[in-house]
């Protein structure tokens, strides 16, 4: 943790229910000073019931996986509709100069 590396979730949530040694204690408590937002969290999980910070975690990566999943999906569908509207603008590109040709043909 040392040189400000942040401490891994498992030690956060640890420290949060008062599960460490002191010398580990005081390290993440170091680290803190430093992470203002960090620190807020961890308080905040501190006011939770006894295990409850737990299945917080637990619905927050959960809630985190789904929207990662889901914004996976959708930048894989992303290139498909731009190819779709590429196919669209030449083919359209391509009728009016089909009609060009063929109007300046017969037009003579």
């Amino acid at each position: 943790m040392g040189g400000g590396i942040p401490p891994d979730d498992a030690l956060l949530l640890a420290y949060a229910e008062g599960r460490l040694s002191p010398e580990e204690t005081h390290a993440v408590e170091q680290w803190l000073a430093t992470e203002t937002p960090e620190a807020d969290a961890i308080e905040g999980l501190q006011l939770l019931p006894q295990g409850q910070a737990r299945a917080l975690q637990q619905r927050i990566n959960s809630r985190i996986a789904r929207t990662t999943k889901r914004s996976r999906r959708e930048r894989r569908q992303q290139p498909m509709a731009q190819r779709w509207v590429l196919t669209a603008v030449v083919t359209v590109l391509a009728l009016l100069l089909i009609a060009a040709l063929y109007f300046f043909i017969f037009r003579k």
